[in-house]
């Protein structure tokens, strides 16, 4: 039983050499690939933090654009998700200098351990050689390598949002405290990130369901859940006080006609 763990284990680590290696190729290149415009804020922000210090709660970018129609951002806000990534970026620019390729292995690095989620999710679920395949997978898609080395946030949401689920499914197993506490901070962590998230909570309330049936409504630990939405509000609050700074959202019903058009592909799959 060992010696097939080992083997198990070894083919997961071979499987993110492999991620790694595929996500390397080309890391110095600029930010004019697809989402470049927020790409580029994005590491804007992570250099600011650099040049004009850590001001966490005044995230600026390099331009004096208007970012909502009829509003003026003379002080450069960009206020979108917290800027955790930013400053993980940015503690990495003050050690090796200011460079894309840093911040795309930030990027490339939460891909990862959300694979690692995966793979214990689905080895929980299924079986552990599932697991490996579901770990591949998402290891080699063109489109999963593209998205998991952008200098945005969306990696560090996946790794946060798989996590939640793993350790929400581990709490729910065994009642531990540290788990319990682990799941405080994914859930919290992920919707920070993005709302996204909300919709895993469909899985999580089965699994619930699956435990505890209508007995779960006298579970006081489940609605101190509840208290993982604060750090959002709180958020959302601190940023209505700049709407000058919060962007518009247009582009997500794909503004521009991009997606799936030939040189949407081409940026996948040729730069």
């Amino acid at each position: 039983m060992l010696k097939k763990s080992w083997f198990i284990y070894l083919c997961l680590g071979l499987i993110l050499v492999l991620a790694l290696i595929l996500r390397l190729y080309k890391i110095d290149i600029p930010l004019a690939d697809h989402h470049s415009w927020r790409q580029a804020d994005t590491a804007a922000v992570a250099r600011n933090f650099v040049k004009e210090g850590l001001d966490f709660f005044h995230p600026r970018i390099d331009n004096l654009a208007t970012l909502r129609p009829g509003t003026l951002n003379d002080e450069r806000y960009f206020f979108v998700e917290p800027p955790f990534y930013q400053a993980i970026v940015a503690g990495f620019y003050r050690l090796f200098g200011v460079k894309e390729s840093l911040a795309r292995l930030v990027s490339i690095f939460f891909s990862l351990g959300a694979m690692i989620f995966l793979f214990l999710l689905v080895s929980r679920l299924v079986n552990r050689w599932v697991g490996l395949l579901s770990a591949f997978f998402m290891a080699v898609l063109p489109y999963s390598i593209f998205y998991s080395r952008v200098i945005m946030p969306e990696p560090m949401m996946l790794f946060a949002s798989l996590g939640m689920l793993w350790f929400f499914w581990l709490w729910l197993e065994k009642q531990k405290n540290g788990f319990y506490f682990w799941v405080m901070i994914f859930i919290a962590w992920a919707l920070l990130m993005k709302v996204f998230p909300l919709f895993l909570l469909l899985p999580m309330f089965y699994l619930l369901w699956q435990k505890y049936g209508w007995r779960f409504i006298k579970e006081k630990k489940l609605w101190l859940l509840l208290l993982t939405v604060l750090p959002l509000l709180a958020w959302r609050f601190w940023i209505g006080r700049f709407p000058e700074g919060i962007p518009t959202n247009i582009w997500l019903f794909n503004e521009g006609g991009i997606r799936f058009r030939p040189a949407f592909f081409r940026w996948i799959f040729a730069e």
